[in-house]
């Protein structure tokens, strides 16, 4: 063997963002992003801007039981 592997054999799989990514990303609490993205809770108007914006860019998109 020369050191170089080969790829694998199937793509790895991704897995979709997730709230707890944006919550990452935003510096943020998961509960915190979660209310800023349904609406509920009290979360700030920039805040809330903020978290869509990150949100978007990561390419989050809610669970299909969330919807």
């Amino acid at each position: 063997m020369t050191g170089t592997s080969a790829p694998p054999p199937y793509p790895e799989a991704v897995r979709p963002v997730g709230i707890k990514d944006v919550a990452r990303a935003a510096g943020l609490s998961a509960t915190t992003v979660s209310h800023a993205l349904s609406g509920k809770g009290k979360v700030s108007a920039d805040t809330r801007a903020r978290v869509r914006g990150i949100a978007d860019a990561l390419g989050y998109r809610p669970a299909e039981p969330s919807r």
